[in-house]
């Protein structure tokens, strides 16, 4: 989990929370991101846009074969 401040990108002063998705969490808690980065996942999302607060993307995890989407609360912008 991370608070991030977005104070210069929309003037709001309040921390906003991310929360990493499970599937890459695991990794990230066991501090081994070898086990992520040997999970062979990849992101698919949107192209770049003034849309600051969407994000629409999917985790592919090819070892597991699983497709998770991810939206603005789970990435750092």
């Amino acid at each position: 989990m991370a608070y991030i401040e977005t104070s210069n990108l929309d003037g709001e002063s309040n921390l906003k929370i991310r929360q990493a998705l499970p599937c890459s969490a695991s990794a990230i808690k066991n501090q081994n991101i070898e086990d992520l980065i040997a999970s062979e996942s990849t992101v698919e999302c949107d192209p770049p846009s003034g849309a600051i607060y969407e994000f629409k993307g999917v985790i592919n995890i090819k070892k597991s074969f699983t497709m998770k989407p991810a939206g603005s609360d789970e990435v750092l912008t």
